[in-house]
């Protein structure tokens, strides 16, 4: 999804929302000292195969207790689910993994889009190979979060989703144009959710 999934999801919040944002991505190296910490929001892909050592999940943590954002996207089955549950327990081994259910804010911090909480956004190779959207056995989409200690959404996890593929191919007749919808939605209400709570 890397370049252009992003690049579009910064062209459209420039676009729907006052936030200011720069013009282009930014990759961020766990490694590369403060860097995270210039960023209030993030976004990880293909996060069911992260290999975290303890120093970067000790950094992941403390940006996340700092105030920073992260949305978890474009994995699917439970292979990948185990290993992002592995990669999450380092991070934060005390806090549970909840379901969100379409009544959660960030589902309507300028669109009201309930109904996600309920759908699948799909996986482009999957379609274009004949699928469904899905890969492995991730036909049941999840919408799940981690939220603090004072109760706000610090970790968006869409679990057998690929919502940056609904931003990179918006433009590609062979993505769903109800999907492409929702998809550049949510990038908009993750993005105020995260800068405003």
């Amino acid at each position: 999804d890397y370049p252009k999934g992003d690049r579009t999801f910064v062209s459209l919040l420039r676009r729907f929302s006052p936030i200011n944002v720069r013009s282009v991505e930014q990759p961020v190296n766990l490694n590369d000292g403060d860097a995270i910490y210039h960023w209030p929001f993030q976004m990880v892909g293909l996060d069911g195969y992260w290999d975290l050592d303890n120093a970067q999940a000790g950094t992941l943590r403390d940006y996340r207790l700092r105030g920073g954002f992260l949305f978890c996207d474009s994995f699917f089955d439970s292979n990948s689910w185990a290993g992002f549950t592995a990669g999450m327990n380092k991070i934060f081994p005390d806090r549970p993994i909840v379901d969100l259910s379409g009544d959660h804010p960030v589902f309507h911090a300028v669109y009201d889009i309930p109904a996600l909480a309920e759908t699948q956004i799909p996986n482009m190779n999957s379609l274009m190979g004949g699928g469904r959207g899905y890969l492995g056995d991730g036909a049941i989409p999840h919408w799940r979060g981690i939220f603090d200690d004072d109760g706000r959404l610090m970790v968006l996890i869409a679990f057998n989703n690929d919502v940056a593929d609904s931003w990179q191919w918006a433009d590609n007749p062979w993505y769903p144009a109800d999907k492409v919808n929702l998809g550049l939605r949510l990038a908009v209400n993750i993005a105020v959710y995260a800068m405003s709570h």
